[in-house]
């Protein structure tokens, strides 16, 4: 019983690691994974987004490359303008420069399949924005009681 003990153990010793292993490396299967991502990607579609006044038409999957580097693009200006205030403040001039505002970038509308329906779309946007001076000045009909 001694040598069948031993044996057991030795056994469940070495089975024990190399089945942690495999179970710890297997993530799935990579190449679904993979081909999914660039399913995503070609199929995202296109995005209008407004940074500040001007709106622009690009790919969905870079609305979130957009917000950051517009964050991080705040930030340094930020840090500069902070520099310029201490820098003046050091010595004891007069600093009238504003503060930064940050460019909020806003995501107007999704999920346009091609580039040009998305300039459509920003064409159109731009065309109601301007609006037609004839109508501003004519009465809309309503209100008129009867």
């Amino acid at each position: 019983m001694n040598i069948l003990t031993r044996t057991l153990l030795a056994a469940t010793l070495v089975a024990l690691p190399v089945a942690t292993v495999t179970a710890q490396d297997h993530k799935g299967k990579p190449a679904e994974h993979a081909q999914d991502k660039e399913k995503d990607k070609k199929n995202d579609g296109f995005a209008v987004i407004q940074v500040g006044e001007a709106m622009k038409a690009i790919a969905q999957s870079e609305v979130d490359n957009q917000k950051k580097s517009a964050k991080e693009a705040f930030q340094k200006e930020m840090d500069a303008w902070k520099a310029a205030k201490k820098a003046a403040e050091d010595k004891k001039e007069k600093f009238d420069k504003p503060e930064p505002k940050e460019h909020e970038v806003k995501l107007l509308k999704g999920g346009f399949k091609t580039m040009d329906e998305a300039n459509a779309f920003i064409a159109n946007a731009e065309k109601e924005k301007k609006g037609k001076p004839e109508e501003h000045g004519k009465p809309d009909g309503k209100g008129k009681g009867k």
